[in-house]
Parts: structure tokens; C-alpha cells; sequence
């Protein structure tokens, strides 16, 4: 499914990076990968509560990047 503007798509990686997190936590060397995920969901999430863009792009970035 392909988004329709930047929010959708920070949405969509919202939800794909939370269902990545619970893989990560479930392993023992993920706790790392885990805290960098947290940190920069809770940003994405701050970043659409502020309507923030430049930080909206920062975090769909950053979240887009997690595999």
C-alpha cells in the first residue's frame, strides 16, 4: 500500500517499526537495536503531535532505515 503524503507514510512506519521492536526484544543481543527503535518512534510520534515536517522527514528517515 502505497502512502499518500508523508504523515501516512510516518504512520506506516510507525506501525512497521513497533512490529519490528517485539523482535527485537524477544532476542537477548537486541537490546540495543531496541532502545534506538524506541527513541526514534517516540520522536516520529512528537514530530506528528507538533505537525513538526522538517522532523516528520528526519524520523521517516531514520525509521525507514530500521530492518
Amino acid at each position: 500500500m502505497a502512502a499518500d503524503n508523508l504523515h501516512d507514510a510516518l504512520n506506516a512506519e510507525i506501525v512497521r517499526n513497533k512490529e519490528l521492536l517485539i523482535e527485537y526484544e524477544r532476542i537477548p543481543e537486541g537490546k540495543l537495536g531496541a532502545m534506538i527503535i524506541k527513541l526514534a518512534l517516540r520522536g516520529a510520534e512528537l514530530a506528528i503531535q507538533e505537525q513538526d515536517l522538517p522532523k516528520m522527514i528526519y524520523y521517516y528517515n531514520e525509521l525507514k532505515g530500521s530492518q
